[in-house]
Parts: C-alpha cells; sequence; structure tokens
C-alpha cells in the first residue's frame, strides 16, 4: 500500500470530519446522560462503537453467508479467499 501525504487542505476536512464523527457518536451513545466519569467525554467511544458495529456485521453476515455475493465481498474485505461453499 503506497501512503499519500494529504495536503493542508485535505487534512484539515480530515479532523473536521473526525470532530464531527465523534459528536455523532456522543450523541448517538447519549453521552450527556452517561453514568458519572463517562458524562461529557469522548473516552471509549470509537471502541464501543466498533464492537457495536462488529456485533451487527457478524450477526449480518451469518445470515447472509449462503448468499454468493455477501460471501465473496466479506472474503474480499478480508483478504481471505475460501472455495468453501455455503
Amino acid at each position: 500500500m503506497k501512503l499519500r501525504i494529504l495536503t493542508p487542505a485535505e487534512q484539515a476536512q480530515h479532523e473536521l470530519n473526525k470532530a464531527h464523527y465523534l459528536q455523532y457518536l456522543y450523541d448517538l451513545y447519549d453521552r450527556g446522560n452517561a453514568p458519572d466519569g463517562l458524562r461529557g467525554t469522548f473516552t471509549g467511544l470509537i471502541t464501543e462503537h466498533v464492537e457495536n458495529l462488529g456485533r451487527r456485521a457478524v450477526k449480518e453476515q451469518i445470515k447472509h453467508w449462503h448468499y454468493t455475493g455477501v460471501r465473496e465481498q466479506t472474503q474480499t474485505l478480508d483478504g481471505i479467499h475460501s472455495s468453501q461453499a455455503a
């Protein structure tokens, strides 16, 4: 994989995207009403969201694994090429 250096404008956009995404996660997980220690913080939001997304993604992959397209797309994204049929 070849790394590309971002232009200052791209770097600024990337940082703005991260800030907006974290605010989205803050709202999604209702951090304003979280228990003491987490309320008003962004601590652990990415990890919590990744775990939740992962759980949902795995459930969906299992549910639809018999579809060749789902199986092939997942294997391609994971870098695994298996001839095993469903």
